[in-house]
């Protein structure tokens, strides 16, 4: 062929051009004109050429699109695995993988200061401490709250859907009928107030650590508090609204309640059982 094509057309060869291959650079190469001038080849020369090599490029791009998906797979795995365990140490540090025959009580908290909630179960009530004594705030999260007073609506809110929360569950935990039991505590109380501060009192008592307290607003009856305190030492039958008012004001299925009867300051330790 060579041979003919100079003898016949008189166009010598310069180089010797190489069968293209997809994806590399074809050299340069050219034959000598009928008129002496040089047709230069190049890489992509048409259309067609230059699809090619961009579909062979983007052939070779390919595993490493695979890689790094698998790699953001791999990624969001981990986020998702580090969550989990997270989640699974504050559930066993709130103790709440325990049978439900030795749950005894409910205890929450509202914490304004890092806009949190929660409650958690209780084993042994005046040994174990509360949730509120329990919490620890997120100061990362703290930070990034605007503080901001909270209109006495709003928190009431609050509250009452926490309450709305532990009622769920002690409705599981106690199916049946519901009472409140009170017993009169004032003595206990009057005796170290009168040897120690008030405050120091409370903290003897294990308030609020290991028991919440509340003071009931003088003049305010609050009717079911006083069908329980008036049978001391009794079962008193309560109903669901009175059990979630219950439970809206102390976030705990007990408490000390401080109350004005017959004139005389008297405390009482009132507790939601079956």
């Amino acid at each position: 062929m060579r041979k003919h094509m100079e003898t016949v057309h008189g166009v010598f060869e310069k180089s010797t051009r190489k069968a293209p291959t997809f994806g590399q650079a074809v050299p340069e190469a050219g034959y000598s004109h009928l008129y002496g001038n040089t047709v230069q080849f190049q890489n992509p020369d048409t259309p067609f050429d230059r699809s090619i090599e961009w579909l062979s490029n983007l052939t070779k791009l390919a595993p490493f699109a695979n890689l790094t998906a698998s790699l953001q797979a791999t990624e969001d795995y981990k986020n998702k695995i580090s969550m989990l365990e997270h989640e699974i140490a504050r559930i066993r540090s709130e103790n709440w993988i325990i049978p439900n025959s030795d749950i005894h009580g409910l205890s929450g908290y509202v914490c304004r200061r890092c806009n949190s909630v929660g409650f958690g179960p209780i084993r042994d009530i005046g040994y174990d401490m509360t949730m509120q004594s329990r919490h620890t705030c997120d100061e990362d999260r703290v930070k990034s709250i605007k503080m901001a007073s909270i209109r006495p609506s709003v928190l009431w809110s609050l509250y009452d859907t926490v309450a709305g929360m532990m009622l769920d569950k002690l409705n599981r935990l106690m199916p049946r009928t519901k009472y409140m039991l009170a017993e009169d505590v004032s003595i206990l109380f009057n005796s170290l107030e009168r040897l120690k501060d008030p405050v120091l009192a409370k903290l003897l008592i294990g308030i609020p650590n290991r028991y919440y307290f509340y003071s009931v607003k003088s003049g305010v009856k609050v009717q079911w508090l006083e069908r329980v305190t008036a049978n001391l030492g009794m079962k008193t039958i309560a109903a669901e609204s009175e059990i979630r008012d219950f439970l809206r004001r102390v976030q705990s299925t007990y408490a000390f309640f401080e109350t004005t009867r017959n004139k005389v300051l008297k405390r009482y330790l009132i507790t939601i059982t079956t």
